[in-house]
């Protein structure tokens, strides 16, 4: 099996060389980059499953390369920062960034959430239909099931919870669920959005099942597996 790669990008030698160092014991490739440009390059070259970024580099602004990442690659972005402030972290996760984890931090934490964002990541993508956990979602035909049981959804929740799906474990902003569902023109209002995912989570709930539509607070919202 194929070893998950990450690459890593931060100014400091040191937690670059350490990160690597206790990755690798963890039995993933590592690739190391110390700029935004590096990053982007690696991106560009490599089959990436995870970054890993500080949110301070030395020739851009972190959070606005995240944003960038973000409409480029569908991959997941783990933040690093000194900056332990609320405002930093939802500004972080505002940007497209999946965790975020402040300086300094403990190797043994990095990597468990970066196995925890990669399963939150990962979607059984058929050819016909989308499977998390107990949720199956058909884009073709507009049907959603839980367990085998068919779930009826007005056309702009099924959208909804599609949307969220083909972007499982990402953190997406009540106005870029409006653009998707609705259009960059619509007049629809971010307690909309509130108001559908209250809908859709009635509609797809049931006890016991392994996937959440979760709330973070301030920005938006991401669907995610849960562990059994």
């Amino acid at each position: 099996m194929l070893k998950p790669t990450v690459i890593v990008c931060d100014a400091e030698r040191d937690v670059r060389a350490n990160i690597k160092s206790y990755l690798h014991g963890d039995n993933y490739e590592v690739v190391l980059t110390q700029s935004g440009e590096e990053l982007l390059n690696g991106l560009t070259c490599l089959n990436c499953d995870i970054v890993i970024m500080e949110s301070v580099l030395p020739d851009r602004d972190g959070y606005e390369l995240c944003r960038e990442i973000r409409a480029k690659w569908n991959v997941p972005i783990i933040f690093l920062s000194r900056r332990h402030e609320e405002f930093d972290r939802v500004l972080g996760l505002k940007m497209g960034a999946d965790d975020y984890l402040g300086k300094p931090f403990s190797l043994r934490e990095l990597s468990a959430r970066v196995e925890a964002v990669l399963r939150r990541s990962k979607a059984v993508i058929l050819s016909d239909k989308i499977k998390l956990g107990e949720l199956t979602i058909y884009p073709e035909s507009y049907a959603v099931s839980v367990n085998g049981e068919s779930v009826d959804m007005i056309p702009s929740d099924f959208k909804l919870l599609l949307y969220l799906a083909n972007n499982l474990g990402k953190v997406i902003g009540r106005e870029k669920l409006i653009d998707a569902v609705w259009g960059i023109d619509a007049s629809a209002s971010q307690r909309s959005i509130d108001t559908q995912i209250k809908r859709i989570r009635k509609a797809i709930y049931r006890d016991d099942v392994h996937f959440a539509i979760k709330s973070i607070y301030g920005v938006g919202y991401k669907m995610e597996l849960i562990e059994n």
